[in-house]
């Protein structure tokens, strides 16, 4: 009895530091790509630069940044959700099997698909944009392009590398988390509890004894 305890109160730990770290990253992906985005007036995820006479600035596709703030948006939405949902499986263990333990499943599966993409529009995005802007100065690193451009007033992207490569590193870390998660709910929930049933119900028969006669 102790051991399952134990069990359930490690398992209830796993659940909660991983979705405090989804909740932690989704925030910041949301913020360092809004932020920027208000900033320099752009998305650069999506951008073409021309070199002319000046840095000529084509938003090519601002719908992806809008992709890139939904994702985090709807993750720490569901984060809290999720956290609820668990721990009412943690008090009432009768009660999440079935249709909605599959539903959760796929849920978190579709999520950690969704967060590849956009860990990894982050990153193309803005590998993209640094070598774009590197076109006046060949090799330039992009945290030197960022501070050495002439921004402007409107164009004020003096911080665009910084908070780009956090919310690049906070997307791959939240795909990371949401894909353990999915992994760990499946096994534990598909699989362990589903064999529990059966070890009670053996557990419970009576054991054949033989008696002379």
């Amino acid at each position: 009895m102790a051991d399952r305890s134990l069990l359930a109160l490690v398992k209830i730990a796993v659940e909660v530091i991983t979705l405090v770290v989804t909740l932690c990253t989704g925030i910041a992906v949301a913020t360092t790509v809004g932020v920027t985005r208000a900033k320099i007036h752009l998305c650069i995820l999506s951008v073409d630069v021309s070199c002319n006479s000046n840095y000529d600035f084509n938003d090519a596709a601002p719908s992806t940044c809008n992709y890139c703030l939904a994702i985090p948006i709807i993750s720490v939405v569901l984060s809290p959700v999720i956290a609820a949902y668990r721990f009412f499986v943690y008090l009432k263990p009768n009660r999440g099997t079935g249709v909605i333990t599959i539903v959760i499943v796929g849920g978190l599966a579709l999520l950690s698909i969704l967060w590849l993409v956009t860990a990894a529009i982050v990153s193309a995005g803005l590998a993209s944009f640094c070598n774009q802007l590197g076109c006046y100065q060949p090799g330039a690193d992009c945290r030197y392009l960022q501070n050495n451009i002439g921004w402007n007033d409107y164009y004020d992207g003096k911080s665009f590398y910084d908070m780009t490569k956090t919310a690049e590193a906070a997307a791959w870390v939240s795909f990371l988390f949401w894909t353990g998660l999915t992994v760990w709910c499946f096994v534990w929930d598909l699989i362990i509890r589903r064999r529990s049933p059966r070890q009670s119900s053996q557990a419970g028969k009576p054991t054949p004894v033989d008696v002379p006669i």
